[in-house]
Formats: C-alpha cells, sequence, structure tokens
C-alpha cells in the first residue's frame, strides 16, 4: 500500500503526469462511450497526439531524472575525494632584518628574511600539491600569494647569515591523502623593515593547494639575536 501511494505521488508530482492522467480518463470514456452512443466517431488526430506525447514525453521524465540524480553521485564523489589540508605551526621559526651591502652609505635596513616552519596534513582522499602561500602579520600587512626565497646567505646588519637551503625548498609542497609532510620549512625575502624594538612577529599563514583548498596556522618567529640569545 505505502509503494502505491508513493507511486501516486511521483505520478502527480508534476504538470505532465496529471495531464497524462486526464488524458487517460478521456481516452478511457472515449472507449466505452461507442458502447452507449455507437453513433459517437472519435476525431482521427486524437489517439495519434496522445501517443506521440506519451512516447516522447514519459522517456523524456525518466532521462532527466537519472541525469539528476548522476549529477548527484558524482558531486557527492568528488567531495568525498578532495583533500582536507590541516596546518600545523612548528617551532623553530625565525627572521633575520636585512641591510644594504658593506660600502654602501648610509647603511640601511632593507627588509626581512623569514623562515617559518611547519607540517602539512592531509586527511582528505585525494592527494594534494600546494602552490600558494599568503601571509598576514599583524600591525605589519598581507603578503599575499607569495612565493617561498630560499637563500644560501642574507646580509645583517654586522654580519652575514649563512642559511645554505638554497635548492632544498621547492614552491611546492606534496601531500599525499591521508598523509603528513613534516616540518616544511618556507621561507620568505620581504621588502618591510618591522618597528626596531619588535622581536617577535605574529603571523597567519595560508596554505593552499591546486584544487583551492586552504588551511591556516598561526606562528610567532623570533628575530635571529633574540632566537639565539645575541
Amino acid at each position: 500500500m505505502r509503494t502505491f501511494a508513493r507511486y501516486l505521488r511521483e505520478v502527480f508530482n508534476t504538470g505532465w503526469g496529471t495531464v497524462f492522467f486526464i488524458a487517460g480518463i478521456i481516452s478511457t470514456s472515449v472507449t466505452f462511450i461507442l458502447v452507449y452512443r455507437p453513433t459517437f466517431v472519435l476525431p482521427y488526430w486524437v489517439p495519434g497526439v496522445i501517443s506521440i506525447a506519451a512516447w516522447l514525453i514519459a522517456p523524456y521524465r525518466l532521462y532527466e531524472k537519472q541525469i539528476a540524480q548522476i549529477g548527484c553521485l558524482e558531486e557527492h564523489q568528488q567531495q568525498r575525494r578532495r583533500a582536507k589540508l590541516v596546518l600545523i605551526g612548528e617551532s623553530g621559526g625565525f627572521y633575520i632584518r636585512c641591510f644594504t651591502p658593506p660600502g654602501i652609505t648610509p647603511k640601511r635596513e632593507t627588509g626581512i628574511y623569514l623562515e617559518l616552519i611547519v607540517s602539512v596534513e592531509n586527511k582528505g582522499e585525494r592527494p594534494a600539491t600546494i602552490t600558494r602561500y599568503d601571509l598576514n602579520i599583524e600591525g605589519i600587512g598581507t603578503f599575499a600569494d607569495q612565493h617561498p626565497s630560499p637563500q644560501n646567505y642574507v646580509l645583517g646588519q654586522n654580519t652575514q647569515h649563512a642559511l645554505n637551503v638554497s635548492g632544498k625548498v621547492k614552491n611546492y609542497i606534496e601531500v599525499p591523502a591521508e598523509r603528513l609532510a613534516v616540518h616544511q620549512r618556507i621561507p620568505f625575502m620581504l621588502n618591510f623593515a618591522p618597528p626596531p624594538d619588535v622581536r617577535k612577529l605574529h603571523c597567519e599563514l595560508t596554505v593552499s593547494d591546486t584544487e583551492g583548498n586552504s588551511a591556516l596556522a598561526s606562528l610567532e618567529p623570533l628575530e635571529q639575536g633574540a632566537r639565539f640569545g645575541g
């Protein structure tokens, strides 16, 4: 009984179902009216029109419903197989104030070398390739779509700092499905100088993969001198 009630709801759920139901009543009535009125003549075009409409519309309704169901299934499957990123801030990040080379006077601060250390977890069912880095530094500003800038050394105020990361850092991070990419060093060269009394930056790093999935972490890198107690 429940199945039949569901069938009736499906029939009357659309205007076409109602039209066909009424057409069926008319067709049946015309069939039996000849028993009581033999002189009744049914127009020759009526059966043809009803038949053509039924042949065309009924399969189309079924096709339309199947397409909608297939679309829902594909969307659900695609959502299930997306990467799901989690960004974990690690300790050890730092920044160095950069200065003009020796011999150039007056010596001035040109920006900072900033190195952040993070781990990236992918909890999704699809691998992720991280290619975009957006950085926000409290009190300084936002640096959108930055690219890692590995350096072998940078010039500080009184010394040259050896880094030896050039060639070891890529512009992208590969994270397999349901895996963890640990301790990724992400260096940036930024052309701003924080205030002289600032020894620690408050940063928010957002990473995004090629499919638009993203994750954010807060980090607090120390100035190089403060990091080593100098």
